[in-house]
């Protein structure tokens, strides 16, 4: 078994996920949310010498992360996009389903490497300090442990329709609150 090295390009704002995840290699993070082209550049430049098999472009609009992927990688997987350049970039494309949870959705970007191995389908937990834990708490007010429900979706309009409906989320928590659970919503 070969050890497969993982980089993630990430912006400020998910930084937080891949910090202190062990399965990662290296974190290359943009300095804003609308890089300048000299930065892109940059950072191509750095990502090329790693000469890797496989970049995983899990933006659903941006013609730059299939770029970036195409420009790094022998081969790329992304999500299809009516009339985008990322359908013409990507060697695999996997089309979002809106009706599936959008980790599925990342889940079929890792389809064309043929995982049948149910094991290796497994969802990571992710790990945090203590701190971590003491933060979320106080931002939410909570003084114990607690089931946090998050929708798991940028607040755009585009994104709304990818999001569950508000009532499914309250079957969610009201399905822990009959088992006994504290669940809020964030």
């Amino acid at each position: 078994n070969r050890k497969a090295n993982i980089f993630v390009v990430c912006s400020k704002n998910n930084f937080p996920v891949f910090d202190k995840q062990e399965f990662i290699d290296k974190i290359v993070v943009l300095n804003s949310e609308r890089p300048s082209f000299q930065e892109i550049s940059q950072i191509i430049k750095e990502l090329k010498k790693e000469k890797f098999d496989l970049a995983i472009d899990a933006g659903q609009s941006s013609n730059i992360s299939a770029i970036m992927a195409r420009l790094t990688a022998k081969r790329t997987s992304g999500f299809f996009k009516e009339r985008s350049l990322r359908n013409k970039v990507h060697d695999y494309l996997a089309k979002i389903k809106n009706d599936s949870h959008m980790v599925l959705n990342y889940l079929e970007l890792i389809k064309m490497l043929k995982v049948s191995n149910k094991k290796n389908m497994e969802l990571i937990k992710l790990k945090y300090s203590p701190s971590d834990l003491k933060t979320v708490k106080g931002l939410i007010g909570l003084k114990k442990d607690f089931i946090a429900v998050h929708p798991c979706t940028l607040m755009s309009y585009k994104s709304q329709s990818k999001a569950w409906s508000k009532k499914k989320y309250a079957e969610v928590i009201g399905h822990l609150a009959n088992r006994g659970e504290k669940a809020d919503m964030l």
